[in-house]
């Protein structure tokens, strides 16, 4: 049994090797875990740029429209009225005896979204969306 009692040299030898290597896995741990954390702080800062440029041209996009919707409500009211104009020369002609001409259809929608809604239907029919 005493033989058993005193480790052999085999046996120190693995507790040795055993020992080197968990020293070795702490020391990567403790130099591998700050790069570690270090790679990901770096992605999240790429990540929350990347957000900012998509968020700041979403909102570009938008000023945008906006601003081209603002553009469509001048053109309509600027088409009424030149529609109007147009309405009221042709009646002049006539009162002086000259054949009415043709005029382009009226934007009769009563507000701003059904006139777009007849104006995307009127694209639509014409293929142009």
């Amino acid at each position: 049994m005493e033989a058993k009692a005193i480790p052999n040299a085999e046996d120190r030898l693995y507790d040795r090797l055993l020992n080197t290597l968990r020293d070795m896995q702490t020391q990567i741990e403790e130099r591998v875990r700050p790069l570690a954390q270090e790679t990901l702080h770096l992605e999240q800062g790429r990540l929350r740029e990347q957000w900012q440029q998509e968020h700041s041209a979403l909102e570009e996009c938008l000023t945008r429209l906006d601003e081209c919707i603002v553009t469509c409500m001048d053109r309509i009211n600027e088409y009424q009225k030149r529609h109007a104009e147009l309405a009221r020369l042709n009646q002049r002609l006539t009162t002086l005896g000259a054949e009415p001409e043709l005029i382009p259809e009226s934007l009769t929608a009563s507000n701003i979204d059904a006139t777009i809604r007849s104006r995307l239907g009127a694209l639509h029919r014409q293929g142009k969306l």
